[in-house]
């Protein structure tokens, strides 16, 4: 797991215990959690009740559900994987292509 991962779960653990799970921000401010201090609870507050902000993830949310492509290859890199596939590729075609020469020559 890298920080940036662990970052964004953490961001996103965060928000939905003190914000989603309670509706009005007065009950917000009754369940704060103990180890955020009130100025930046407040701060907090005020950034995820900001329509401007919403309106940003949401679009941001948006762009991330239509990309065709998730990186989901853990620590590899696209390129890596498809220089390793390339390498696969060229080792299967170089057999298939020795084993129906040998064929031709047996013949």
């Amino acid at each position: 797991m890298t920080i940036g991962s662990a970052y964004k779960r953490h961001k996103c653990r965060f928000k939905k215990k003190p914000f989603y799970q309670y509706k009005d921000n007065k009950t917000r401010w009754k369940n704060k959690p103990k180890n955020i201090k009130d100025e930046d609870f407040s701060k907090l507050m005020t950034l995820w009740n900001n329509k401007d902000e919403a309106k940003r993830c949401l679009r941001a949310k948006e762009a991330r559900m239509s990309q065709k492509n998730m990186h989901i290859a853990g620590p590899k890199s696209f390129a890596r994987i498809r220089n390793e596939m390339a390498i696969c590729l060229f080792l299967l075609v170089t057999c298939v292509f020795h084993s129906h020469l040998s064929l031709f020559m047996l013949s």
